[in-house]
């Protein structure tokens, strides 16, 4: 018996995570899919932009300047490529000792950014470089930049948390 429940569970863990969709293949998926993997989530989507910006709850701020590619991609080669621009609560351009780390997760799987994770390189003038970024599946993820300010008192670790909510098509 304790086979049989193994082996049920394994089989409901497939069928949940599974990251295709009407016998397509991954990254085949149409904008109209994105309904049905993201739910209430899909209109994230068309949310995604280059000058698309999001805002932590202490006031900095991170505005897309480019992605690679265009839109989040399950099957993006080496994993999604994005810049962005980081500024403080005043709208300044992060300095040059400013440190921005990436954790990224999908809420109700438990999955993060698979590979060798996220990666953030800092290109001068508060624009960053994030790199890496494996989704394991299509559906919800949030990404979150944790933003090191040493011009903030106690040296500035974590000195804001920006959410980025996206749809993985």
């Amino acid at each position: 018996m304790p086979l049989a429940r193994t082996l049920l569970a394994a089989s409901m863990f497939l069928v949940a995570c599974s990251s295709s969709s009407k016998g397509t293949a991954p990254g085949a998926l149409d904008d109209g899919d994105a309904g049905s993997l993201c739910g209430e989530h899909a209109s994230l989507l068309d949310d995604f932009h280059a000058t698309a910006s999001w805002t932590g709850d202490a006031g900095y701020k991170a505005e897309l300047l480019d992605a690679v590619p265009p839109a989040p991609s399950f099957s993006a080669p080496g994993g999604n490529v994005w810049k962005v621009k980081v500024m403080d609560p005043s709208g300044a351009a992060l300095g040059d000792g400013a440190v921005v780390t990436v954790r990224c997760s999908m809420p109700g799987h438990n999955h993060d950014c698979s590979g060798e994770g996220a990666t953030v390189t800092s290109l001068g003038g508060g624009t960053f470089e994030i790199s890496k970024m494996v989704y394991q599946m299509h559906g919800f993820w949030i990404i979150n930049l944790h933003v090191a300010d040493p011009r903030v008192k106690d040296g500035g670790a974590d000195a804001d948390v920006i959410p980025i909510e996206i749809c993985v098509p």
